[in-house]
């Protein structure tokens, strides 16, 4: 874990230097009224405790290009998630931000029906448009909701994914029920993140909210790195 640890530690490094920068300070740190230390915070499903406004405007436009340079990264996950998916079937994707992972899904699969969950609007404003221009509509939606209180009726996705944004929930096991709430039987979530820094919450979620389920995890590549993993659970199914 310590190559995880080392790019986990240099990304959120130079996101921090950057906003510095974009405000004017070299420092790394926001000095607009302490979104960064300790002040205007709020849940975000996309990251959990967010900067008020890091995810909206300017940023959730430069948030969006950024996630169109990784175009493979989203289509191998798409892939995955898809994989576990049956005909027709619903899938989630949690804090979908400007929506790449949502349209990775939609173009693979014809048949599926997905929906993309995030609680800033600007980033469910860009997704939405992206679902549009795309033709998507109206088997793939975008709707703003946090990862603790989804806007969804229980027992009603057969897949769930949540890339790169576990490691920002601020309540994990809150977060690991609802998704369970909103999982049908035998249904499944893939979790694509820093294993230093998920592990051991989500297992420990998972064990205390659907004991019986099934985790499996393996390495994944990412910036030509095993830098990530990638966490399989899947729920017990009812007995007949």
């Amino acid at each position: 874990m310590i190559i995880d640890r080392i790019v986990h530690r240099f990304i959120h490094r130079a996101r921090r230097e950057d906003r510095g920068h974009e405000h004017g300070h070299a420092d790394g740190h926001v000095h607009d009224g302490g979104h960064e230390n300790g002040g205007g915070h709020a849940h975000d499903a996309h990251g959990g405790m967010y900067e008020e406004g890091r995810f909206a405007g300017e940023h959730a436009v430069r948030y969006e290009r950024r996630a169109r340079s990784r175009t493979r990264f989203y289509r191998g996950i798409a892939r995955d998630t898809l994989a576990l998916a049956p005909e027709g079937g619903h899938v989630l994707d949690v804090g979908t931000g400007p929506g790449q992972l949502v349209l990775e899904l939609a173009r693979a699969r014809a048949d599926a029906r997905v929906t993309g969950v995030d609680l800033e609007p600007s980033m469910v404003e860009l997704a939405q448009q992206a679902v549009h221009q795309a033709g998507h509509e109206p088997r793939v939606r975008v709707l703003v909701g946090d990862v603790a209180v989804l806007p969804l009726e229980s027992a009603s996705v057969d897949v769930a994914v949540a890339s790169m944004t576990a490691h920002h929930w601020p309540d994990v096991p809150a977060a690991v029920r609802e998704l369970v709430r909103v999982l049908r039987p035998g249904g499944s979530l893939l979790v694509v993140d820093f294993r230093s820094a998920v592990e051991e919450q989500l297992t420990a979620a998972v064990a205390s909210t659907a004991p019986g389920a099934r985790v499996t995890r393996k390495v994944r590549w990412a910036w030509g790195l095993p830098a990530l993993s990638t966490w399989r659970v899947e729920l017990p199914s009812i007995e007949p």
